[in-house]
């Protein structure tokens, strides 16, 4: 018996095979190497035979010659060509894919009329013809054409392809999400229809270059903007891997929206080249900063920090530092004004033992409720039976039973916030501490200081008198250049608690809920000498915060407020005062910029306030609702700035540097704050170079659904797929602990042609230098056979490891 080739390799199908034919065809018994291998068929039916023998040449189908592998098998198309249908002839399915005749007599045979010639040498001579070759070079021309429009199909759409990944990756940086969740949302990108086709780079290394990259591209916005005085906002903070980071920002003005811009600079490992976060460190950190990035030191104008000690030394600080390099002229050092109001607000607090005792008591109840959940619960439940109110909507319950707020004096407006939350439930905490006084010895401590006349005399005092501080310290960090409602906020402030104090609007809140509001269920009977005592505490309170503001910021109103005279609204409309108004400022602001020129400095602002005078102010602007009036005008002043620079040189040059001039630190908080959030503990392993492009993704990067965001993705794309660049994932903090050493020449790397095996060989590299480096540390820690300890147990050491262990540190 023959048994068929089993070596062969076939491309073929039934369907391809019985497809070929008509459906008349299809009715008829067809023969083929891949059927009667299926069907176990080594023969003709009998019903052939018999109609073969009426022929007249009686010439029988040899049934072996469709598995002979040498003439019914084309191995360059991976075809087996030979059919035979009874009650016709075979056919050649190469030839009959294309109709191929013969050259010279035209004729069809094999193709679309069945050859009858059932021999050997039949096939032997079609197989050597020149239309079967042809037939097999077509064919193979058709597969290629496949696969080059398959080819041209991924070249034709890998833009779009591209451009959709870096939109997955940019909006889960802009959301703060983890960078290791990009591949789930490619799949569910793909599984949504989108076009997913010829994307390779999906190895751990690509999806960091790419994050790398659009951070990148960000941050050459935001520095090819920078074209004249910049400000420089400082901050230090440690994050949750307890490294000490620099965080800084720059404020400019942006001639191409001709706006005042604030924007994320840079965030730096501080101990990542010194053993000591001092002055020295964090000045060659902030010069090396400016240079990386080109930015002009002559532009550096000033300098904004939180005042701490290292920054503002007057020997050796940071500001101190940064004037005596003969690279920048005439820096300005700020200390921000929303520290120095809360300076202001704990110096009060040290005056007055009655205030700080008030804090701590706060404090104390606070942090009794925060450690106990059972404490918690029971005051909530006490909160709604003090309000008398049944509520079975938990949505409900919510909004009346409310948690205490902790005060703090590093953070802002906290203070206020925990006194507020105290004053609305007073009734309920003196009731919960009522319930809980002989379970807890700290409830009957805060309960005796807490259950008088004279603490919820001293709230009251707080309620009326916070909310003051709380508003001017939002009036501080309202806008980037509010140097021009300096003063006149502060005396606002000031004024607003001579109010409180004159009209002693605690005092009589107090009363009135004593009798029949609030506090009717304490049962207070306040004497004279008890409400003379919060009078006199009233007074002592609003008059230190009083002297402690204008102490902590006289210092800083003769310059800053001097820059009030470029707001247009305080030009007097009487022509009689305008030409003497101003002119102290401009003394002042002479006496600092251009001491030697200050008689020309006044002949120009006596050209200029006229011109401001003529100005036609928006209502918006007038109001403060858009942007701040003094603002406005020098926004003004920088759109005509060719045509005032030759008439106003000297005043061109201070509204320049007054533009661009913060005066807060608010900014870097709030960096801080997203730093925290992005660098969490389940990513605490994030890289300085990965958290500093996520930085600047979620906070200098426009709206995901913008026209900015999709000129971004285009640009990021069009520069990943131009060819080779450098690698991203060097950290730049090497350069900085390479420093004095010979630099090596840059490693190129094509992104484009990037492959996961090379990617995943160099991280193999990097695991077995960690693991090198590792081994040695341990020996010269002595603790070399630690490893080989049988009581230490591997599952131990498994469980006890965190969540950020299993981070996406290598994003």
């Amino acid at each position: 018996m023959y048994f068929p080739p089993t070596d062969t390799v076939c491309i073929q199908s039934e369907s391809d095979i019985t497809n070929s034919f008509t459906e008349e065809q299809q009715t008829k018994k067809i023969h083929h190497y891949i059927l009667c291998k299926k069907r176990d068929c080594l023969g003709v039916s009998q019903e052939e035979r018999a109609r073969i023998k009426t022929t007249k040449k009686k010439q029988m189908f040899n049934h072996s010659l469709i598995f002979n592998k040498d003439l019914a098998y084309s191995p360059k198309v991976q075809m087996w060509w030979l059919v035979y249908i009874e009650g016709e002839g075979q056919y050649c399915l190469i030839c009959k894919k294309f109709d191929s005749k013969n050259p010279q007599n035209k004729k069809e045979f094999f193709s679309a009329e069945p050859s009858t010639r059932l021999k050997k040498d039949c096939l032997e001579e079609h197989i050597a013809t020149k239309r079967h070759k042809d037939a097999i070079t077509a064919i193979l021309m058709n597969r290629f054409s496949v696969f080059q429009k398959e080819l041209d199909h991924n070249a034709e759409v890998q833009v779009d392809v591209y451009e959709r990944v870096f939109y997955c990756l940019y909006w889960l940086a802009k959301e703060d999400i983890a960078n290791v969740k990009v591949k789930s949302l490619l799949k569910l990108v793909a599984k949504l229809g989108c076009d997913m086709s010829g994307f390779n780079h999906t190895s751990v290394g690509s999806f960091r270059n790419m994050l790398l990259l659009l951070g990148e591209m960000i941050q050459n916005e935001v520095i090819s903007a920078v074209t004249g005085p910049f400000g420089v906002m400082v901050d230090d903070m440690t994050d949750i891997a307890n490294l000490e980071q620099m965080i800084g920002f720059i404020q400019y003005y942006n001639r191409g929206s001709e706006k005042v811009e604030v924007k994320f600079l840079c965030l730096e490992n501080v101990l990542a080249s010194s053993d000591a976060a001092d002055s020295l460190t964090i000045t060659s950190i902030l010069l090396e900063v400016i240079e990386k990035h080109s930015l002009n030191f002559d532009w550096f104008k000033s300098f904004v920090s939180d005042g701490a000690s290292v920054m503002v030394g007057e020997r050796s600080g940071v500001a101190t530092r940064l004037k005596a390099d003969e690279r920048i002229q005439s820096l300005i050092s700020v200390h921000c004004v929303c520290h120095k109001l809360v300076l202001a607000c704990t110096d009060t607090l040290n005056d007055l033992a009655t205030i700080k005792k008030m804090q701590n008591t706060l404090n104390t109840l606070w942090q009794l409720l925060d450690n106990s959940n059972k404490k918690t619960a029971i005051f909530l439940k006490v909160q709604l039976e003090v309000s008398e109110i049944t509520l079975s909507n938990k949505n409900s319950q919510k909004k009346i039973a409310k948690k205490l707020k902790k005060a703090c004096q590093t953070r802002w407006l906290s203070f206020n916030a925990a006194v507020q939350s105290a004053w609305e439930s007073f009734s309920a905490i003196i009731q919960f501490l009522i319930r809980m006084k002989d379970e807890d010895p700290t409830c009957q401590g805060l309960l005796v200081q807490m259950n008088n006349v004279r603490f919820l005399a001293c709230l009251y005092v707080l309620k009326h008198v916070l909310p003051v501080l709380d508003n001017l310290s939002k009036s501080f960090q309202h806008s980037t250049v509010n140097f021009s409602h300096l003063k006149p906020e502060i005396v606002r402030a000031k004024t607003a608690l001579d109010e409180v104090a004159t009209k002693e609007v605690p005092i009589k809140q107090f009363c009135q809920d004593i009798k029949e509001g609030k506090m009717v269920l304490l049962q207070f009977s306040p004497s004279e000498h008890q409400l003379a005592s919060m009078r006199n505490l009233l007074l002592k309170y609003v008059s230190a915060l009083k002297e402690n503001i204008d102490l902590r910021f006289q210092n800083t109103l003769p310059l800053l407020g001097a820059l009030s005279i470029f707001d247009p609204t305080l030009i007097p409309a009487s022509s009689s005062e305008l030409p003497s108004y101003g002119v102290d400022s401009i003394q002042v602001l002479a006496k600092h910029y251009f001491p030697d020129q200050q008689d020309r400095l006044l002949a120009e602002w006596n050209i200029l306030k006229y011109h401001m005078k003529e100005m036609a102010i928006p209502a918006d602007v007038k109001e403060g609702k858009t942007t701040m009036p003094a603002e406005w005008c020098m926004s003004q002043l920088m759109k005509q700035r060719s045509s005032f620079l030759s008439l106003l040189p000297l005043l061109m040059h201070i509204v320049e540097i007054a533009l661009t001039m913060p005066i807060s630190n608010a900014w870097p908080e709030r960096g801080v704050s997203r730093v925290k959030l992005i660098k969490s503990r389940l990513r605490s392993r994030l890289t300085n170079e990965m958290l500093e492009a996520l930085v600047n993704i979620s906070m200098n990067g426009p709206e995901a659904n913008s026209s900015e965001c999709d000129t971004l993705v285009k640009k990021t794309t069009e520069k990943w797929l131009s060819g080779k660049r450098y690698n991203l994932a060097k950290g730049k903090s090497a350069s900085r602990e390479s420093k004095g050493k010979e630099p090596a020449p840059p490693e190129l790397t094509s992104v484009s042609t990037q492959t996961d095996p090379q990617v995943e060989d160099r991280q193999s590299q990097e695991e077995q230098q960690a693991l090198q480096e590792e081994e040695q540390a341990l020996i010269k820690l002595g603790l070399a056979n630690f490893q080989d300890d049988p009581s230490c147990d591997d599952s131990d050491r498994d469980s006890a490891m965190g969540e950020s262990d299993f981070s996406d540190s290598d994003f």
